[in-house]
């Protein structure tokens, strides 16, 4: 698994970055990645400032708000919400926009609860995250341990070429608690995450997902590599998709509660060649004891027998679609989740697009040295 014959996964930033990360004195604040190599890039003053100022006030507010109780947390939950509204005016409107496109037949009321409630869970997976990086191994204790879930996750598939498994997870309810997914299966486990911006905030993030220690992370540049590598050793993969991965780095445009979106298509293209099972699942909340529940999305059936990618991916979203709908309220629609409108589509699709959409730029025009347009 060295190397990805397939297309787009055929490179890999890993590489660069473990090289430039190499000693850690090295390591600036800030890296930009620009295609497969990691450049340093100076930070501004501000930047620093507010690298400085998060560093010193994250341990403050762990201490503060790390030992809520369900109450407390659903309570400043609230607060937070009461005293932000006037200062998320766009993502007010983000939220608005996206829940018109998934939900068209619901009322304004019922979209405008829907969004409350979307905004007050987002603060209170803060305020989770807060006690997990205090007590990092308490985050299984807040995990329900579902027999039927294990049950169903620790059987391996007969027709299955490896023993692994490629868990789908949409930005619903607490997709950090996704890592622990081994320790629910019983199986070691792998999960990709992004690399942020500033070193002492991805050791923190790392410590959350790998509180466990079988949790291995693999970085988002040029993860093929890393979950190739993952799976064919017998390691469960957790994956989020639901995202704007576009065509030039192995994306695609799928339909998402009716209206074309970017998205992934890596788990598909794996899953079909090497026979892996793919679950759909979420970590979703319990608003009453606080506690979270993984559920389990079925696919209509194995995914190596699908005819293509595309009938997978869009199976995958399918699914996705049926989970975020039994719990609208725990969906990240802050995200600018129909941020590019594919070419050809018609007027009419294009005007279903959000306000914050773009088009697709059209590569520049190639000319000669007279300025003209060249003829092929």
């Amino acid at each position: 698994v060295d190397t990805c014959p397939w297309g787009p996964y055929a490179t890999t930033t890993a590489r660069a970055r473990r090289e430039a990360s190499s000693s850690r004195k090295n390591r600036p604040l800030h890296w930009r990645w620009n295609g497969t190599v990691a450049r340093r890039d100076k930070p501004s003053i501000l930047k620093r400032a507010g690298v400085l100022l998060g560093r010193a006030l994250l341990p403050v507010l762990g201490f503060l708000l790390g030992d809520l109780s369900p109450r407390a947390a659903r309570f400043w939950s609230r607060f937070i919400w009461v005293v932000t509204w006037p200062f998320l005016f766009r993502s007010r409107r983000i939220v608005k926009a996206n829940l018109e496109i998934a939900f068209p037949g619901k009322s304004p009321e019922e979209r405008r609860r829907i969004a409350r409630a979307a905004f007050i869970h987002l603060f209170g997976l803060g305020l989770d995250w807060l006690h997990f990086l205090k007590y990092p191994n308490d985050s299984q204790a807040r995990i329900r341990n579902s027999e039927e879930f294990r049950k169903l996750h620790t059987e391996p598939n007969p027709e299955s070429k490896y023993p692994s498994i490629i868990y789908c997870t949409p930005h619903l309810g607490n997709w950090e608690l996704e890592a622990h997914i081994s320790f629910l299966t019983g199986r070691p486990g792998s999960v990709v995450a992004a690399v942020f911006n500033v070193d002492w905030f991805n050791e923190l993030a790392e410590r959350l997902r790998t509180s466990d220690s079988d949790t291995q992370v693999i970085p988002a540049h040029g993860a093929a590599r890393g979950v190739l590598r993952a799976l064919v050793s017998g390691r469960n993969v957790g994956l989020l998709i639901d995202q704007n991965i576009p065509p030039r780095k192995g994306g695609g445009f799928e339909d998402f509660f009716g209206l074309p979106a970017t998205t992934s298509r890596m788990p598909a293209m794996i899953a079909r060649r090497l026979k892996i099972p793919i679950h759909i699942v979420a970590c979703v909340k319990d608003e009453g004891d606080g506690l979270f529940t993984m559920v389990d999305e079925p696919l209509p059936g194995n995914a190596w027998e699908f005819a293509s990618d595309e009938e997978l991916t869009a199976e995958i979203m399918a699914a996705y679609e049926r989970l975020i709908s039994r719990y609208p309220e725990q969906y990240l629609w802050q995200y600018t989740r129909w941020r590019y409108i594919p070419e050809g589509v018609s007027p009419e699709t294009a005007a279903k697009y959000p306000f914050y959409a773009k088009r697709k730029r059209k590569p520049k025009e190639e000319r000669d040295d007279n300025g003209l347009p060249q003829q092929s």
